[in-house]
């Protein structure tokens, strides 16, 4: 993570330590793993009465997996490696401040973890949300209400707005998984892992396989 300390000025140097039996990054409090896929995992962390989920990634995870992508020019091929779409997405998601969007807190690093600070969304993607599956049970059905569905897109939206006309970036990942819920029922846009910033207006670079 050498290079990432170097380009990000604003980089906290991560400490890990325990207090009273309870494990910290820096001074959030870790609470609870709240998911973990094959490069990250999410930790849910407590710092000022106020939660945050920490996006956490190692580097010799990252730097073992590489795809191939088609170049920007869209002519020849070049191998990327899970660290370098980790640079993307660092740079992505310090350029992006919008409240339809899962918004970069704080970024902790030192040369061989690196955690990515944001608000934690109470109910997390809409996958989860107790209200958001209709239930046929007996002559039951429940659905979600009108006006929160309405809500909600109109929410995903502006965040497509923002990102597409205000930053020019595609994100390219959309799913239920990557639209977080807040506890107030705010909507937010998450996960700019597969994000780019577009030429023309068109995106280049697209994956074409990969080698591990």
């Amino acid at each position: 993570m050498r290079d990432i300390l170097k380009e990000y000025t604003n980089v906290t140097h991560l400490i890990m330590s325990k207090r009273e039996n309870q494990k910290y990054v820096n001074n959030y409090k870790i609470l609870k793993t709240v998911s973990e896929g094959k490069y990250s995992k999410v930790l849910l962390c407590e710092m000022g009465g106020k939660l945050y989920a920490l996006k956490k990634y190692e580097k010799k995870l990252l730097t073992k997996k590489r795809e191939f992508h088609k170049s920007s020019s869209g002519e020849g091929i070049k191998i990327i490696s899970k660290y370098d779409d980790l640079k993307k997405e660092l740079k992505i998601i310090t350029d992006i401040k919008n409240e339809y969007c899962l918004c970069c807190e704080e970024i902790i690093a030192n040369y061989d973890e690196v955690y990515i600070v944001s608000k934690y969304m109470e109910n997390e993607c809409i996958l989860k949300y107790d209200h958001f599956f209709f239930v046929l049970n007996k002559e039951e059905t429940t659905f979600v209400p009108i006006p929160v569905i309405k809500c909600m897109i109109k929410n995903v939206l502006q965040s497509f707005l923002y990102i597409h006309a205000k930053k020019n970036i595609c994100h390219r990942d959309v799913k239920p998984s990557n639209i977080l819920l807040g506890k107030n029922g705010e909507t937010k846009l998450c996960d700019f892992g597969e994000s780019q910033y577009m030429t023309n207006k068109k995106v280049f670079g697209t994956k074409v396989g990969s080698n591990t």
